[in-house]
């Protein structure tokens, strides 16, 4: 599955990163610095969302294409 990243304001990368089906909020922020999964606080999502840019917390399960805005 692929998921997107992006940063407060700006586009989202068009570099993806692919993990397994079942992974949620925080396998991403672990994957990306262990400082993010430490200090991990709400990542903001589109996509899968039920609107864009929802707040969700740290277990919430992806989908293909999320695209993801992690606060930490």
């Amino acid at each position: 599955m692929r998921v997107y990243t992006k940063r407060t304001g700006q586009e989202p990368s068009i570099r993806p990163i692919i993990v397994r089906t079942d992974s949620n909020v925080l396998d991403i922020a672990r994957i990306i610095h262990k400082e993010f999964y430490e200090e991990f606080k709400f990542v903001r999502i589109w996509g899968s969302s039920k609107y864009n840019g929802e707040k969700v917390g740290g277990s919430y399960v992806l989908h293909d294409r999320d695209i993801l805005e992690i606060h930490a």
